[in-house]
């Protein structure tokens, strides 16, 4: 079964998050909008020699994230301000996930805080409001275990994040047919 360990789910938050135009840290904020869309993730581990790739859905709406994956293997998770869940095929019904995470993180990322992300990386901006670029380096004891960079790439929304590994693991999500929720 391929799955995702809640650590990087925590990142993968990012990628339903619309941010405003402009370069400056201060700028990229939630527009707190309703968004939805689809993810290819691929995952590239160093000692194995097939992709291991999943796709879905996603959807942001009023700070919760519904992230569904559709192939290969169905599962969906959901993101709040009380937690990260997972339902339960048989019974429809979300379980917390509860293992240790941080919880001001995700409500860091959920909010796109790049001022509050500060304590947990070193931030670089490239690019301009049609293509832009941000390059997180962990400064955090715990992050520096598990990611050397995570790499971002968008224009309006997110488009494109690369987790780099420090363990020789690569993982990239596209996210595609972005569209406003009524």
């Amino acid at each position: 079964m391929f799955t995702i360990s809640p650590t990087k789910f925590l990142f993968l938050l990012l990628c339903a998050i619309s941010v405003t135009y402009g370069l400056e840290l201060q700028d990229f904020k939630s527009k707190n909008i309703a968004i939805q869309g689809r993810f290819l993730q691929e995952k590239y581990l160093q000692h194995f020699k097939q992709t291991l790739t999943s796709n879905g859905e996603f959807q942001l709406n009023q700070n919760q994230l519904f992230w569904h994956i559709l192939a290969p293997i169905q599962q969906k998770l959901k993101i709040t301000n009380n937690g990260i869940f997972t339902e339960n095929p048989q019974t429809q019904t979300w379980q917390e996930l509860k293992q240790n995470y941080d919880k001001k993180l995700i409500l860091d990322l959920l909010n796109f805080d790049f001022i509050a992300l500060q304590k947990y990386f070193v931030i670089s901006i490239k690019g301009n409001s049609e293509q832009w670029q941000i390059t997180l380096t962990p400064n955090n004891i715990w992050l520096n275990k598990i990611f050397k960079t995570i790499h971002l790439e968008g224009s309006e929304y997110l488009h494109k994040i690369i987790f780099i590994e420090v363990n020789g693991d690569q993982t990239t999500n596209t996210f595609h047919h972005i569209t406003k929720l009524q």
